[in-house]
């Protein structure tokens, strides 16, 4: 296991994490570099992973005891409501983005979008749990956030 001692930094890299999201997200300029189709959706997709990994970020800082390793046993349920919590908060400032993003000119809030980072944030920390970075669950997640995204885009 990790130190304690490393929960400031869990809370930083939340912190840093949180000030990435806002800045990608509430942006007016648009990206720069070719247009392709299909890159509205992707920018939709990227709701999911921003907002997972905000929930498992917030989710360490919470969680009781030391911030767990890699060798780390599964989750407790103390652990669980953590990373609930955790992403109830992601949640919520997802909703704070939107309504945020409604503000911007050239931006438009959605709902779909809330919904996107409502997969990611409770999806992430999910399929992290398992220990492995591919599995069942995280392609689960991944297609949950792939239609999310389809109907934020296209609908």
């Amino acid at each position: 296991m990790i130190a304690l001692r490393s929960r400031p930094l869990a809370l930083g890299l939340a912190a840093g994490w949180a000030v990435l999201t806002w800045v990608l997200l509430t942006s007016k300029d648009a990206p720069v570099g070719p247009w392709y189709p299909w890159m509205p959706w992707v920018f939709n997709l990227s709701h999911a992973p921003l907002f997972g990994v905000q929930a498992a970020l917030i989710g360490l800082t919470l969680r009781p005891g030391a911030v767990p390793g890699p060798d780390a046993v599964p989750p407790d349920r103390s652990a669980r409501r953590a990373f609930l919590l955790g992403a109830a908060l992601a949640l919520l400032y997802g909703v704070l983005i939107e309504w945020r993003q409604a503000q911007v000119p050239g931006r438009t809030a959605s709902g779909l979008d809330v919904i996107t980072d409502g997969i990611g944030a409770l999806g992430v920390p999910w399929a992290l749990a398992t220990g492995a970075l591919l599995s069942r669950r995280a392609l689960i997640v991944f297609v949950a956030a792939s239609l999310a995204a389809l109907l934020a885009t296209y609908a």
